[in-house]
């Protein structure tokens, strides 16, 4: 099994999150066939890096508390090739 890593930074509109104890959204990829996801984390300000089984992936946002954060669940946020 071969893998990738990826990495990057937690943003809103390039900016980090706003900082306040409601709010609270989860990251993740979710496969193209949609059977596998893996979990980046939560929108807490930083980076993040994962390490997953190569292939292509979604890149999907998750609502879950808050109301100064986009209110979608399951969004996709943008297509991500995952190989070294």
């Amino acid at each position: 099994m071969t893998t990738a890593n990826l990495c990057g930074d937690i943003r809103l509109a390039g900016a980090p999150f706003p900082a306040a104890p409601t709010n609270f959204a989860s990251l993740g990829l979710r496969s193209r066939d949609g059977v596998d996801y893996a979990v980046i984390g939560s929108i807490a300000p930083g980076a993040y890096s994962i390490r997953v089984v190569r292939g292509e992936y979604a890149a999907v946002y998750g609502w879950a508390a808050g109301t100064e954060i986009p209110k979608n669940k399951q969004t996709l946020l943008r297509e991500v090739s995952a190989s070294d």
